[in-house]
Formats: structure tokens, C-alpha cells, sequence
């Protein structure tokens, strides 16, 4: 099924979380828990591996935005490259370069 705006809007939570694939191997799915909170996923494979990666919340991240997250992921594995591993780590970095042991030997080299 071709995913459409109203499409993943209209998705009722169920009992267990459950996942909604567009067709075509796009790999872009919707992922719906019981709480009826919407993620838009991305599916692939890599190193011979099933993999899956979450690209956004729904209705925070536009369908648009996602299938043209989806295509980028795809790019990223076109050069061998883990798109999902590659997510987690810019995520750790960002996340590392404002940690309070990042600000407090920022602030001693810039003053002391």
C-alpha cells in the first residue's frame, strides 16, 4: 500500500505494536504502538543483517520528510555504509558535546 498522509493518520493503536509497509521495497514503514504514538521506520539490510532504524515521530516528521530520509538512508548504503549505525553515532556525539563534563573542560580551558 502506497503510504498517504491520511493513510497514517487514520491508524488505530491495537493491543501490540504493530508496523504498516508501503509497497514498492521502499523499506518505509509506519510503526504504531498501543499508546498511539507514530514512527516513521526505515528497514534495510546490511552486512547480510535485517536492520531497522527509526527515522521520526509522526506527526512531527512529515511523510515527505521521511521517504526522503528512507532515499538518503539508501544513498548512505549504496557506499557501504550502515545508515542506522551512522544515526547513533552523530546522535552520541551531539549528545557527548554538551555533556556537563564537555561544558566544565570547555569552561576551564576557555578561563583558566
Amino acid at each position: 500500500m502506497r503510504l498517504t498522509d491520511s493513510k497514517v493518520k487514520s491508524l488505530r493503536p491495537k493491543e501490540s505494536r504493530y508496523i504498516v509497509w508501503e509497497d514498492g521495497g521502499t523499506g518505509l514503514g509506519v510503526r504504531v504502538s498501543p499508546a498511539d504514538r507514530k514512527s516513521f521506520i526505515f528497514m534495510y539490510r546490511f552486512d547480510g543483517k535485517p536492520r531497522m532504524m527509526t527515522l521520526g515521530p509522526y506527526p512531527k516528521l512529515k511523510l515527505v520528510t521521511a521517504r526522503l530520509k528512507a532515499a538518503q538512508a539508501k544513498d548512505r548504503l549504496s557506499k557501504e555504509i550502515d545508515p542506522g549505525k551512522e544515526l547513533l553515532e552523530t546522535k552520541e556525539a551531539v549528545r557527548g558535546a554538551h555533556s556537563v563534563k564537555a561544558l566544565i573542560d570547555e569552561y576551564i580551558e576557555k578561563w583558566a
